[in-house]
């Protein structure tokens, strides 16, 4: 799905499945009040870019905190102290 151009969305129009598609079509979290629906949104129209570079790094913080926790992680089953 294409992202929607932020200069035709008007989210003060738009009801909350509307605006639900649309933070989707933008990649924006799609849950919550439909107040804070519109205001991710209208965040999104004001700083377009602001918001994709938060969601890569978000996307990056996440991919570090799942090495981390595979790193920590023991198979006990085939561990020596097990033996």
């Amino acid at each position: 799905m294409v992202p929607p151009n932020p200069a035709m969305l008007h989210p003060n129009t738009m009801g909350y499945r509307e605006l639900q598609k649309a933070c989707k079509a933008i990649g924006l979290p799609a849950r919550g009040k439909t107040e804070s629906l519109r205001k991710a949104i209208q965040d999104y129209v004001n700083d377009p870019h602001r918001h994709t570079e938060r969601l890569r790094l978000s996307k990056e913080e996440k991919q570090q905190r799942e090495r981390q926790t595979k790193a920590k992680w023991v198979d006990w089953k085939n561990h020596a102290a097990r033996e």
